[in-house]
């Protein structure tokens, strides 16, 4: 499909609008997963064509095989060099919910649906925005304009944002917004790490991915039973923290790693009520994040695929989506079966194909940790705070590599497991004084007082 051209006041897009952009070179279309969506080309300057590409003017190009027809508004075009400019214009999604006014305050309750409602009913535009999402999970919050500063943030980009709480995978098909629970599917594909691909694991993250979380939560206390609990009762339910007896929940799949590696997690905002509640909302955490699970990036040109990709029919390749599951086999390690998803798509509509295709499986994490997954402790919850310092373990990894240092605050009741013989352990006691370990083996240490 050749893009079309539209001045900024078109709706419709039933027409030719100012007239299609056939002398076009080099379009890219990319869209990362929840993330950027864009359009860019390059374009002669000595074109009729040029003098209408204009900041605000509209392109409709297809996005993947997909996503056809989607608009694009133009936000930069550069100055000629060599007769040729670059454009670059942004998914309508993003323009208008980036530049739309929010209201100051907004209250949700309830599932993904509820949520994204009550931001499109917060949502200050000319445009017409529409939502839509399969998640039922529910969870309430509130949204104040001053710490999400737009409308695009609350979808995914601050703390507390929807894709913050409620996970999932969006699908931007213009005005239309889906939050869904899996956008994508799985073709069948397979990728071999060591054979066909070298670059596909970065080695340094397999040492360096936390294998267990350590779940903690405020205790969650309703409105209504606030108004009917006594002043003592109301003090001690604000101090009530829930840990788990066993301390630390393992990742499904700790037992690829060598060595244990645990994160502290606040699960306050999951309004936990038990015990109990707290293990089966960190369980549920867990498999939301796929926490613990290997990191895997690597970027696929179309010529490549010839070479890396074990398939029946090229063209079952080419319809592969955003999203979209690939299977990864890492011999090296003696993983397989690991699932991975196609992240980042880079299109030619022109050609309609890919450029290139970006695999891996950190987006989830990796995004939400931008946008603070984990909650972020309040500076006015000293008491909170004070304890998790006490618990936190702080572990530094001794130049060289080979062993590590471990540091706890006084007070601690929580031991570290060594990882390697010879792996120190400085526990503050106090006073200037520190108990020093030095572990012999993983199972006894020697300690002294400095």
């Amino acid at each position: 499909m050749i893009p079309i051209l539209y001045n900024a006041d078109e709706r419709l897009y039933d027409s030719w609008g100012i007239g299609p952009l056939s002398e076009i070179s080099n379009p890219r279309v990319i869209e990362e997963g929840n993330g950027l969506f864009y359009f860019t080309f390059d374009y002669p300057a000595s074109s009729e064509m040029y003098k209408h590409l204009k900041n605000q003017n509209k392109v409709v190009a297809d996005a993947s095989p997909e996503l056809k027809n989607q608009v694009f508004v133009i936000t930069r075009v550069t100055k000629p060099l060599r007769g040729m400019v670059s454009v670059y214009a942004e998914h309508i999604s993003l323009y208008v919910t980036k530049n739309a006014g929010f209201s100051n305050k907004v209250n949700y309750n309830g599932n993904a649906q509820d949520a994204l409602n009550a931001w499109q009913g917060a949502l200050i535009s000319e445009e017409e925005v529409y939502v839509s999402s399969d998640i039922t999970m529910t969870s309430t919050g509130t949204w104040e304009l001053d710490k999400v500063l737009h409308a695009r943030k609350v979808l995914g980009g601050v703390a507390g944002s929807i894709l913050d709480v409620y996970g999932g995978e969006y699908k931007f098909n213009n005005l239309l917004i889906s939050l869904m629970k899996s956008r994508g599917e799985n073709r069948g594909v397979q990728i071999n790490w060591g054979k066909n691909l070298i670059d596909l694991v970065d080695e340094e993250d397999l040492n360096r991915v936390n294998t267990a979380i350590e779940p903690f939560a405020k205790l969650y206390v309703s409105e209504e039973d606030k108004k009917q609990m006594t002043e003592e009762e109301s003090r001690e339910a604000e101090e009530t923290v829930f840990w788990l007896p066993e301390q630390i929940l393992l990742s499904k799949y700790s037992n690829l790693y060598h060595y244990q590696r645990v994160a502290l997690i606040d699960l306050t905002n999951e309004n936990v009520t038990s015990v109990e509640d707290l293990r089966t909302k960190a369980i549920a955490y867990m498999d939301r994040n796929n926490f613990g699970r290997p990191k895997i990036d690597t970027t696929i040109s179309h010529v490549d695929l010839s070479k890396t990709i074990e398939f029946q029919d090229i063209a079952e390749f080419e319809a592969i989506d955003l999203f979209d599951t690939v299977t990864v086999n890492v011999e090296k390690y003696g993983i397989t079966g690991l699932t991975a998803k196609v992240i980042e798509v880079d299109y030619n509509p022109i050609l309609e194909r890919y450029n290139e295709i970006r695999i891996g499986n950190t987006l989830s994490t990796r995004f939400q940790e931008n946008v603070g997954s984990v909650q972020q402790i309040e500076a006015s919850q000293a008491e909170r705070l004070a304890k998790i310092e006490r618990e936190l373990i702080i572990t530094q990894e001794i130049a060289g590599g080979g062993a590590l240092i471990f540091r706890t605050e006084p007070n601690s009741s929580v031991t570290p497991i060594a990882n390697n013989i010879g792996d120190t352990w400085y526990k503050k006691l106090g006073d200037g004084l520190a108990g020093v370990f030095i572990f012999l083996n993983i199972f006894a240490s020697s300690k002294g007082i400095v």
